[in-house]
């Protein structure tokens, strides 16, 4: 089994049934799930999952503390902005373009210290680096550890039951594992510490962190605005660690289709650009999907990125060293030279020829492949569940011969639904850049700068 395969600790629902298709669990089984990864009495090796969930509950007093002695609109309006903002965008500065994509390097360790220390903590950085990892490798196919397909309390409950890595690991894969967080400053368990724990974020230093982190800024807090301004930023970072679950599940259509062209130009996936999240904190989240490792997000004029406007801003002063931008590629890519007019149209043919290759691959030729143009449209056939997923197909898909084949492919009325949606995201990004010359042929519109 390859190591991204292996990395993350599998629920007992597991990933994927014996048909290929990813596992649906019920509520029950979520929730099951969720208190068996936070016992630490059945194990210690829960802590790492637990954590999370204990800072979550230490965090319900202030919650209540605010609410009913210090609450006023002023203290709100902070909540608001300290949760939907602040917090949100230092997220994405540390967890998602340092941490996990090391999309830029810092000149010292004093400035890495201080970036990830901007915010109260709310989760070690184990929980969301290496589980990410996987995420990418895996975008709304079975393992994701947050797919949106399978519903949002998959989602809301991903931290716990799906996110810890796995404590079986074999030393080579450990230190694999341990190889994505080394550059964070996190302490690293050494591999017999790691069969002791269970983890590779060292627990001494994950609770000494978090007690020193949160006694800074109370403190802090306090000298400004008293306990009432305390009581009410401790409260907007409790919203976000809860909110920011369900990030991935809203970024990812809620599992279906639902890219807008011009403005989610990749399609390989169900990520979009969202305006609140692109907003609100940089993650334009189709856009990092096409360049993962990039330190900037926003690339079209609307697209504000808070948080690259930090990474710059700290690179001016001399606190950052050196930073990926991949806007330049997007621009040349997408928008000044749009994909389909490369005049390349042997190239073209050899991706509808790849992507034929891949459904045969994929469907024995002995199967029945229906005719998408006769009466008996197999629409006609399929089931409730099936038929939901094939109108977004009729409305994406163009109109040509040319694909013909992978397009009765898609329309074999055997397919699952899970199976479905897979095959097309892969079919209409082998033939993305034909339909766009299509487009433009036929005078449609192009992006400009």
């Amino acid at each position: 089994m390859a190591f991204i395969d292996n990395v993350l600790q599998q629920p007992a629902y597991g990933w994927i049934d014996q048909a290929g298709n990813l596992v649906i669990p019920t509520k029950k089984q979520l929730f099951t799930e969720a208190f068996s990864r936070i016992n630490v009495l059945a194990t210690r090796k829960n802590w790492i999952s637990a954590i999370s969930w204990l800072m979550a509950a230490c965090m319900v007093p202030f919650l209540l503390v605010f609410t009913f002695k210090y609450f006023s609109l002023p203290l709100l309006g902070l909540l608001v902005l300290y949760s939907m903002v602040i917090m949100s965008t230092q997220g994405t500065i540390w967890f998602h373009r340092y941490s996990t994509h090391r999309s830029y390097t810092f000149s010292h360790p004093v400035w890495r210290f201080i970036t990830q220390n901007l915010v109260l903590r709310t989760f070690p950085e184990e929980i969301y680096v290496v589980s990410h990892h996987v995420h990418h490798a895996k975008s709304d196919q079975p393992g994701d550890p947050y797919n949106a397909q399978a519903g949002l309390l998959y989602c809301m409950l991903s931290d716990v039951n799906h996110q810890s890595i796995a404590k079986d690991l074999s030393e080579a894969d450990y230190t694999k594992a341990a190889g994505f967080l080394r550059h964070t400053g996190v302490w690293i368990n050494s591999y017999k510490d790691y069969q002791k724990w269970g983890s590779i974020a060292s627990p001494v230093y994950t609770v000494g962190l978090w007690i020193l982190n949160w006694s800074f800024w109370y403190t802090a807090f306090f000298l400004i605005g008293g306990h009432g301004l305390a009581c009410a930023l401790f409260s907007g970072a409790f919203f976000w660690l809860v909110l920011v679950r369900a990030f991935n599940y809203t970024g990812h259509g809620k599992g279906q289709q639902k890219h807008v062209d011009g403005v989610d130009f990749d399609r390989r996936n169900l990520s979009l650009n969202q305006i609140r999240p692109g907003l609100f904190s940089g993650e334009w989240h189709n856009n990092h999907h096409l360049y993962p490792s990039s330190a900037r997000a926003g690339f079209l004029r609307y697209q504000l990125d808070l948080a690259w406007l930090y990474i710059l801003g700290l690179y001016k002063l001399g606190a950052i060293a050196s930073y990926r931008d991949n806007k330049k590629e997007f621009l040349q890519k997408y928008l000044r030279e749009p994909m389909g007019q490369t005049n390349d149209k042997s190239a073209d043919s050899g991706r509808i020829r790849k992507a034929t290759a891949r459904f045969h691959q994929l469907f024995s030729d002995s199967q029945t492949v229906p005719e998408a143009a006769k009466n008996n449209h197999p629409k006609k056939s399929m089931s409730i569940q099936e038929r939901s997923c094939w109108d977004p197909l009729r409305e994406t898909l163009p109109e040509s011969g040319a694909f013909t084949e992978p397009y009765a492919h898609l329309t074999n009325p055997d397919l699952s639904c899970q199976q479905f949606n897979r095959l097309l995201h892969q079919y209409k990004q082998a033939v993305f850049e034909v339909y766009h010359r299509q487009l433009t042929d036929d005078g449609g519109a192009t992006n400009s700068v």
